[in-house]
């Protein structure tokens, strides 16, 4: 999955403890696949292909710091998501980033980019 004007990959970090935006390269490895069930009028559910099927990508529904910007996405169970964080995401245009975003649909423009979440 790609964002921003740099067309940068988001990717599992395996156990770290957030996901960053670290290059606009792949070679398709695991870590770079992903896949999402859902709508979006509903939200959907992201899911990486190296997490495997039981884990979803998830980030604060509180934003920290200054736009957010120390909110960061993490993978975590699909059935036993964070008290404080949401897995449902939508697909949205946005202008700060050249193209596309995910956000939460029940906090309007909050999306991920650099690896970090902001508010617009």
């Amino acid at each position: 999955m790609q964002i921003g004007s740099g067309g940068l990959y988001i990717s599992n970090n395996k156990g770290a403890t957030y996901i960053t935006l670290a290059s606009n390269r792949t070679q398709f490895a695991d870590a770079d696949l992903w896949y999402r069930t859902g709508n979006n009028t509903d939200g959907y559910l992201i899911y990486n292909k190296e997490a495997g099927p039981n884990k979803v990508l998830a980030a604060p529904t509180t934003m920290k710091g200054t736009q957010g910007g120390d909110s960061y996405p993490i993978m975590v169970d699909k059935d036993h998501v964070p008290e404080g964080y949401t897995s449902t995401w939508l697909f949205a245009k946005s202008n700060d980033l050249g193209g596309r975003a995910i956000q939460q649909p029940q906090k309007g423009q909050v999306y991920i980019k650099g690896g970090k979440k902001h508010v617009e």
